[in-house]
């Protein structure tokens, strides 16, 4: 073998010399081994570390397990990452730091690579990481046929996560000190970047099953994935943070929008479908608005303003279609809240239809929500002396036509608009 120029203590490094970094990931990649005593040791190269976003790319490509298609080594014992960055081609025969010549071993693993430093090796290794990569992708980018499915692959995923950078990521949490908390960020980073990655594979293997206003929240989480990884510390201010609405899609957390789902017809069917299959518990909306339904033996509680939580739902059952009603929810919502705080009864007669109810002394409502409520509208109403068909739309219009009023006056029910309700509530209902 040639030798290569003297370290700095004067020992020689062999041409050929594979690396052996058997330390943290986080250390510069590669201790050549002195030949005369490899067991015992090593001197460290003069070699630039390899870069935060290298070390990411490889995190997120190994996915925790140790790149040999034969070992698959889970890399997270306990506490401690237990990875190591071997090169294919050795630094000492030009090898750079790039993630094309890196890749993530087990220490056993790395250790067989290190003895032993011929073409053979290198060939062994870019094999190893081109099969783990196709076995990697084949295995999460396969279809599933339900969203239900598809939360039990994701869910566990999302919640480690989110438990990780509860406990380890940037907050004003006090109870580590900084110095500890630095060093279990670092040794955690790398299971959020590969769960990251296993995410990002099953979403897009599975778009199909996402509503069109959630998959942008999934891309927002592609687009944070990769800004995370690409990113250098405190080189650059990130832009797309984690996507808060993404763990409320799949029932970890929830997210309060600002506006609930549009939609009381796909409320309706919703609640349809759960009496159907007896998940269906409660339907609240005043003091709080919640939907509380049965998965198994458990019980879920979803705030009706959990707008990607409910489209998610709606989605998955096919509840958009048919629609019954232009009632939006957010209007029923204010209209029953308004009812409970001036202390009105009132009582829908079915969940299953949400544009019924009675409500003081035997009056029934017909709910309805347009523009201009037309003739049309009505003609269809059963009669009955304390019914009132009322016109929720109270914005820019909300009115009711003359020849509605007249044709309900003439076969005995009242039609009124909102404000017109709310007066005659007042007065006659409390």
């Amino acid at each position: 073998m040639a030798l290569r120029t003297p370290t700095a203590n004067g020992e020689p490094i062999l041409r050929g010399q594979r690396v052996c970094n058997s330390g943290p990931s986080e250390l510069p990649v590669g201790w050549f081994v002195h030949p005369m005593n490899a067991s015992s040791h090593r001197i460290p190269s003069a070699r630039p570390s390899v870069p935060k976003q290298t070390q990411r790319k490889l995190w997120a490509e190994c996915l925790g397990h140790c790149m040999n298609p034969k070992c698959q080594r889970d890399l997270y014992e306990g506490d401690k990452y237990v990875g190591e960055m071997a090169h294919i081609v050795p630094h000492a025969d030009g090898g750079s730091i790039s993630i094309e010549n890196l890749i993530v071993l087990c220490r056993n693993c790395h250790k067989i690579a290190a003895d032993t430093s011929d073409e053979a090796t290198v060939d062994k290794l870019r094999s190893w990481k081109s099969s783990r990569n196709t076995e990697i992708k084949k295995l999460l980018s396969q279809r599933v046929d339900s969203f239900a499915e598809l939360a039990q692959i994701v869910t566990p995923l999302l919640a480690r996560n989110s438990s990780i950078f509860r406990a380890y990521g940037p907050s004003n949490d006090t109870s580590y000190e900084p110095t500890k908390k630095l060093a279990l960020w670092k040794r955690f980073e790398s299971e959020l970047v590969a769960n990251n990655k296993k995410l990002e594979l099953v979403f897009l293997a599975n778009s199909h099953l996402f509503h069109g206003e959630n998959w942008s929240i999934i891309e927002d989480f592609i687009h944070h994935t990769e800004e995370f990884i690409a990113t250098r510390d405190n080189a650059i201010e990130r832009i797309k943070l984690f996507p808060q609405p993404l763990p409320a899609m799949f029932g970890i957390d929830e997210f309060i929008d600002r506006k609930p789902p549009p939609s009381v017809s796909a409320l309706q069917n919703l609640v349809k479908q759960l009496v159907a299959e007896g998940a269906f518990v409660e339907l609240q909306f005043a003091p709080k608005s919640r939907l509380v339904i049965r998965d198994n033996d458990s019980i879920e509680s979803i705030d009706l303003s959990n707008r990607p939580r409910l489209q998610q739902l709606y989605w998955s059952r096919r509840c958009f279609k048919p629609k019954t009603t232009e009632l939006r929810l957010e209007k029923l919502i204010y209209f029953v809240k308004w009812l409970h705080y001036k202390r009105i009864a009132h009582e829908f007669d079915d969940m299953r239809d949400l544009t019924t109810m009675t409500v003081a002394r035997g009056y029934r409502l017909n709910l309805f929500y347009e523009y201009i409520l037309s003739l049309d509208d009505l003609f269809w109403i059963d009669p009955h002396p304390k019914l009132i068909a009322l016109n929720l739309y109270d914005w820019n219009g909300g009115r009711i036509t003359d020849e509605a009023r007249e044709h309900a006056a003439t076969v005995g029910f009242l039609a009124m608009t909102q404000n017109e309700f709310f007066r005659f509530a007042l007065r006659e209902l409390k």
